[in-house]
């Protein structure tokens, strides 16, 4: 059995006011944390987002900056500078991920660059899975290793221009049915 806290029956003082401010861009990020040094706010907690991971430099410097102590969602803002983090371990959802999707209907998994490796590494046991180092190799895997009516779920870090897969694929996988297998 939990135990019951008590219900707050009067508003919060100033000091444990929680606002709520959502941005969107580089400029937006400016503005909230101007917003939030007039306001005089003790203290900044960033919410998970790719848009932050993006942006960490920049909210490290403004947080910098202003002096304001700041708790992040990821270790990697924290590590260019930030003051703390607070939240899973990356390394670790990938892994389950990779778990998860051992179990999906799906024949292949292919994983490119960075983290794509955790979970390729959690779901070979259980599927045929790969990872390569770029896109091109995973279209060069894909020509040469993919069966007729595989389904197959390429994963890739941020920034992987996962086209350029396909379309390696596309051209290697003309040539091996043409029996041209050149490297």
């Amino acid at each position: 059995m939990r135990p019951r806290l008590p219900r707050r029956r009067r508003p919060l003082p100033r000091s444990e006011q929680i606002d709520i401010l959502r941005v969107g861009t580089n400029g937006e990020i400016d503005a909230a944390f101007m917003s939030l040094v007039q306001n005089r706010a003790e203290a900044v907690m960033v919410a998970p987002s790719p848009l932050f991971v993006d942006r960490r430099v920049q909210l490290t410097t403004l947080a910098a900056r202003h002096a304001l102590p700041v708790i992040y969602s990821d270790r990697d803002t924290a590590e260019v500078g930030g003051l703390m983090s607070y939240g899973p371990i990356e390394s670790d959802l990938h892994r389950q991920a990779g778990e998860h999707i051992a179990g999906q209907k799906i024949d292949v998994l292919l994983g490119v660059r960075g983290l794509a490796q955790e979970i390729v590494a959690a779901a070979q046991s259980r599927m045929r899975a790969d990872f390569v180092a770029t896109p091109e190799q995973a279209g060069e895997w894909l020509a040469h290793e993919a069966r007729d009516g595989d389904v197959v779920l390429l994963k890739a870090s941020r920034g992987v221009k996962l086209e350029r897969a396909l379309e390696t694929w596309k051209s290697r996988r003309a040539a091996v049915l043409s029996g041209n297998n050149k490297n």
